[in-house]
C-alpha cells in the first residue's frame, strides 16, 4: 500500500467515525460544507478537525478547504433538542 492509499484509507476512516455523529447526530448537527456554489466532496478536500464541547461531551466537527478556491469552509452546526 503506498502513502497515499494508506492517507486516503484513514481519511476515510476519519470522515466515517466523525461523518456519522455530526452529520446525522441527534444532539448536533452539522451543515454540509459548501463553497463556490456547490458541496465541498469532504473526501477530496483537505480536512481540518474542530472539537467543540456540548453538555459535557466533545463532538469533532469537520473544516474542508474549498479544492476550488483554497479557503476553509468553517463549520456551521445546529443543536437539536
Amino acid at each position: 500500500m503506498t502513502r497515499d492509499e494508506q492517507n486516503l484509507a484513514e481519511k476515510k476512516l476519519l470522515l466515517a467515525i466523525h461523518g456519522d455523529e455530526v452529520f446525522k447526530g441527534k444532539i448536533i448537527r452539522q451543515e454540509r460544507p459548501f463553497c463556490c456554489g456547490a458541496d465541498i466532496d469532504l473526501l477530496e478536500a483537505r480536512l481540518t478537525f474542530v472539537e467543540v464541547k456540548i453538555r459535557n461531551r466533545i463532538f469533532t466537527l469537520l473544516e474542508p478547504y474549498c479544492p476550488l478556491c483554497g479557503r476553509k469552509a468553517k463549520a456551521t452546526f445546529h443543536l437539536l433538542n
